[in-house]
């Protein structure tokens, strides 16, 4: 499908409701991790990048790709069986 290119992510979420302050803890604690450089150098054996985000933006991309990916399912008409 041109204008597509397929990349792989991860990210981590919690529960719809998860209080503010909690979210923005384990953000931080993230935040912390993805710069030790350790988990840099054990990402990197894999072929992953690190890369950390606000919860908003992080939101915002996941939205980004919700849209992206909608737009291809309607115009492919795929369905789930």
């Amino acid at each position: 499908m041109p204008g597509y290119e397929v990349t792989a992510w991860f990210g981590l979420v919690a529960p719809a409701g998860t209080p503010p302050e909690i979210i923005q803890r384990l953000n931080q604690t993230v935040q912390r991790s993805l710069a030790m450089r350790d988990v840099i150098d054990a990402a990197a054996k894999q072929g992953l990048n690190t890369r950390g985000s606000t919860p908003a933006q992080f939101t915002a991309e996941i939205e980004k790709e919700i849209a992206r990916w909608s737009k291809l399912v309607q115009a492919t008409g795929f369905k789930l069986e």
